[in-house]
Formats: structure tokens, C-alpha cells, sequence
């Protein structure tokens, strides 16, 4: 007749915790996981949109400076090519982010309204890292 410490535990997963014990670091991981997504997604989000605020205000620098001033046509097709990959991103990570933080239509829209106006996306910052330093209290 088995013992109660015996049905407790699995015979044939014997590497496995015991009810009522504490998991394993792998399964506690797994249970964070969650959360370091969250906070990844967040973390990748706010770098992009500092990125797009600067490099949107270096593009109007050259576009009013490089182009009008001095009149060089081709001074604004690397700095607003880099800009056009660095908003592509700055997209990707907004969707991804909306989905992983289940967050409303108001706060994505934000964002992007933000990164269409310069100098926008350094005020959002605040807002963004105040959400990142939940998302770790939470972990």
C-alpha cells in the first residue's frame, strides 16, 4: 500500500517537484515569462520612439538647412532614409506592443501621434518608462 508521501509525488517523473513544494527554476521562469515579454516589448518600443524623435529632428535640420539654405537636393535622402526604417520599426514595435501590454486603441494612437511631432516622443518617455517600472514591480 503506497504511503501519502508516495502518492504526492509522480513515480514516474521523479525530477519533477512534489505538490506543495516550490517549482523547479525552469517552471518559475516560464511563470515570469509573461512579464519579461511585456517588459521587453515596452523596453524596444521606447527606444525606437527616442530614435524617431531624434532622427526626425536631425531630418528637418537638413531638410531646412542642407536642402533650402545651401540648395543641395540630395541632402536629405540617407538622413530621411534612416528615418523611414527607424518609423517602420518604431510601427512594428507599436503593434507588438499593443497586443503583448493588451492596451486600448487610445494608448497606441498616442504613441504615434507623438511620433509624428518632433520633439513629442521625449515627453512621452516619461509616460513609457513609468509603465516599464510597473511592469517590473509587478514581476
Amino acid at each position: 500500500m503506497p504511503t501519502k508521501s508516495t502518492v504526492l509525488s509522480n513515480p514516474g517523473m521523479s525530477s519533477l517537484h512534489c505538490v506543495g513544494s516550490t517549482p523547479p527554476a525552469p517552471f518559475r521562469l516560464l511563470k515570469t515569462l509573461p512579464n519579461l515579454m511585456s517588459e521587453f516589448s515596452l523596453r524596444v518600443l521606447r527606444t525606437l520612439s527616442v530614435l524617431d524623435g531624434l532622427s526626425f529632428i536631425y531630418l528637418l535640420f537638413h531638410a531646412i538647412y542642407s536642402k533650402r539654405i545651401m540648395g543641395d537636393e540630395e541632402a536629405i535622402q540617407v538622413p530621411g532614409m534612416i528615418h523611414g526604417v527607424i518609423f517602420c520599426g518604431l510601427l512594428v514595435a507599436l503593434v507588438f506592443a499593443k497586443l503583448r501590454l493588451r492596451w486600448s486603441v487610445w494608448r497606441p494612437a498616442l504613441v504615434f501621434v507623438c511620433a509624428i511631432i518632433p520633439f513629442a516622443p521625449f515627453a512621452l518617455e516619461f509616460s513609457l518608462a513609468k509603465e516599464q517600472r510597473e511592469l517590473r514591480i509587478e514581476r
